[in-house]
């Protein structure tokens, strides 16, 4: 699966699960989830609809576990650092930072929604 493949999953997984139902491809509320988008000319789209989506996951993670103090600062650097970058290959990386915590901790994504990993 290409980036903006696996981009466009992530975010349609995310705003799914928050919505309640299976959203379609730029099916969630400001229509940024989609492949489309997924390029260095709309580095402010994607982190915008990067940095909403994980700080929803990241809500939701503080909410179900415990998580310590180091694990907490991780998440709030990495939606920072998404929010000030500049470049489109830093923000690629750091999203799938974030995705490869989320699903090695907290959530697999299963059918365009989060599954809690107990």
């Amino acid at each position: 699966m290409d980036d903006a493949m696996r981009y466009e999953i992530f975010m349609r997984a995310i705003f799914s699960d928050a919505l309640g139902k299976p959203i379609d491809r730029s099916g969630d509320p400001a229509g940024l989830a989609e492949t489309d988008l997924f390029r260095a000319s709309e580095l402010d789209s994607i982190k915008f609809c990067a940095g909403y989506a994980i700080s929803i996951v990241i809500r939701r993670i503080r909410s179900e576990f415990h998580i310590n103090e180091a694990e907490s600062e991780w998440f709030s650097k990495l939606v920072h650092r998404l929010s000030g970058c500049r470049k489109f290959e830093v923000a690629k990386q750091l999203i799938e930072q974030f995705r490869f915590r989320m699903e090695q901790k907290y959530y697999k994504i299963e059918n365009l929604s989060l599954k809690r990993i107990d």
